[in-house]
């Protein structure tokens, strides 16, 4: 689930893809729909999600018929499930390198699908505040910390912020962009106006309980398009900006842009942008918190 090492100056918790599910199990043992996949897991769970949610049916259906144009993949969903990592990672590179747009609709459509499952399986953890395992894991390191506690995590959900959030809430005395270290992220609020983590503003004291490093990017971080459906040179150009959300919930929605809200420019939102900001990779490697 995760390794917690004590340093010269506080705390640092590595949590990975376990953390999420360790955090679901100890809230609903015995449902295992409600919880995170892991890597080898996720294409067996979105097709049992699948089977009950049409949304995700439809995303199923469209990746599936996506990888069949391409020829440059299999089916995931036929014969042995892949894993996912290695699934990303194949159209990620096929799209980069080649900037092959029949690989690009595979990648367009497995980031709606891998949205759409977090949120399936994170959004309920989000919506209780009866503590789980990573709640009592992290006011106990709060306690007995001689400074401060450093998350480093490689999951996209927003779990372990929620866990926080419940521990010390964010009212007026943090903000999300102090909680992940300042990275380089504009604000917008999001649609739906669900903020349990406030913006920054001028009076925000900036005294988050912890740092959370999220090295893979975060299901909150995304990136403005100038379209619903989002364009390959869009997305890897490598000069759009990451935008910092301030929901508690992973957007379900079954593309991965939003409508436009009116007066917020003529733009729609992608996400997640899984991209790692320059200010975590010099902390992580500089061992600073």
């Amino acid at each position: 689930m995760s390794h917690s090492t004590s340093v010269q100056g506080g705390t640092v918790i590595v949590a990975g893809a376990g953390a999420s599910l360790a955090q679901a199990l100890s809230r609903r043992p015995l449902q295992p729909s409600n919880h995170p996949p892991l890597d080898t897991s996720f294409f067996a769970l979105a097709k049992r999600i699948g089977r009950k949610r049409s949304y995700v049916r439809s995303t199923i259906s469209a990746l599936r018929s996506a990888t069949a144009i391409s020829f440059r993949f299999a089916d995931p969903f036929s014969g042995p499930a892949p894993s996912l990592e290695q699934f990303f990672a194949d159209t990620y590179y096929e799209v980069s390198s080649e900037r092959s747009a029949e690989a690009f609709a595979v990648y367009v459509e497995l980031l709606r699908l891998y949205i759409q499952v977090l949120a399936e399986t994170t959004n309920w953890m989000a919506s209780t505040s009866a503590p789980g395992i990573l709640d009592r894991l992290f006011r106990h390191e709060l306690a007995r910390a001689r400074g401060a506690v450093t998350f480093v995590t490689f999951n996209h959900d927003l779990v372990l912020e929620n866990a926080i959030a419940r521990v010390v809430p964010p009212k007026n005395t943090w903000c999300l962009r102090s909680l992940y270290g300042d990275p380089n992220l504009d604000q917008i609020i999001p649609e739906d106006r669900d903020m349990v983590f406030p913006h920054h503003t001028d009076s925000c004291p900036h005294t988050p309980p912890a740092t959370v490093l999220k090295v893979h990017g975060s299901l909150n971080w995304v990136v403005r398009t100038a379209s619903r459906q989002p364009r390959l040179g869009t997305l890897f150009s490598g000069r759009n900006k990451t935008i910092l959300r301030t929901m508690k919930r992973s957007s379900r929605t079954s593309r991965p842009c939003d409508h436009p809200r009116p007066g917020e420019e003529r733009s729609g939102i992608s996400g997640p942008s899984l991209l790692l900001p320059s200010e975590h990779v010099e902390q992580i490697s500089a061992g600073r918190s």
